[in-house]
């Protein structure tokens, strides 16, 4: 893992709007993730045979992207009131579209414990509500998030994950760009591994993702907010078929 710091210090004045950045480290790094794998959505639904008799995408594939980093507090007392990771994808002139984002705050789940999300991906990578008490057979784990396959009405996968808070705000369906901010509830929102994932489409044949990534905290100074961001750093994702399947 690679380690990156919050140093570049959005400055504000109060009714005056954005005045720049200046550098300026906030006393928090983070580990990034620089290597990670995507799942192949398709390889989640079962055997070869099984798969040629679901209607998945013509000219594209879906893949579930991770994105991973630890935040650390290296110096200083400050606490952060929220903390948020942004990525871009980086694929040219190629099909990149963002089709779900998990975890958002629609999807946690009512009555779960803490920081407890779940939705429903149909066979188009689209994410609904899970409902309550739903819960997917042949269970699988990919770092925190859970994938789970459903039969029931029509077939799914139920993918399920717990974060260290439940206010989570999740945004760039539809795009090539997207972010992820976490609030601080009961815990502090460093010391912490944080994981998020993306479903996209991409070409059939491609076999890497690149994208960049850099992440945010805002800390509190008496009533002001300010905002220190680091620097975006290059990550490349791996995209081969998973060698797990799933039996049904």
């Amino acid at each position: 893992m690679k380690e990156i710091s919050a140093d570049n210090l959005l400055s504000y004045e109060l009714g005056g709007g954005d005045l720049g950045t200046e550098h300026k480290f906030s006393g928090f790094a983070a580990h990034i993730g620089d290597k990670p794998i995507g799942v192949s959505f398709a390889d989640l639904f079962g055997s070869e045979d099984q798969k040629t008799k679901v209607p998945f995408y013509n000219r594209f594939a879906v893949w579930i992207v991770p994105h991973r980093l630890s935040i650390i507090r290296r110096k200083g007392l400050s606490e952060p009131i929220s903390v948020g990771l942004e990525i871009e994808y980086q694929n040219g002139q190629k099909t990149c579209s963002i089709l779900g984002l998990f975890p958002s705050f629609e999807f946690r789940t009512v009555g779960g414990i803490g920081g407890s999300f779940a939705a429903n991906a149909d066979l188009g990578g689209n994410l609904s509500i899970a409902e309550h008490g739903e819960a997917g057979t042949h269970e699988q784990e990919f770092g925190r998030l859970k994938v789970g396959l459903q039969t029931k009405d029509a077939l799914s996968l139920r993918l399920s994950c717990h974060v260290f808070t439940p206010k989570v705000m999740a945004v760039g369906v539809g795009s090539s760009r997207c972010e992820w901010r976490f609030h601080v509830d009961d815990s502090p929102l460093y010391g912490k591994d944080i994981e998020t994932w993306s479903l996209v489409a991409l070409p059939k044949a491609q076999r890497v993702l690149k994208y960049r990534m850099r992440f945010y905290v805002v800390t509190r100074i008496i009533f002001v907010p300010q905002r220190f961001e680091s620097s975006w750093e290059e990550v490349e994702c791996s995209l081969e078929s998973s060698p797990v399947k799933v039996a049904v």
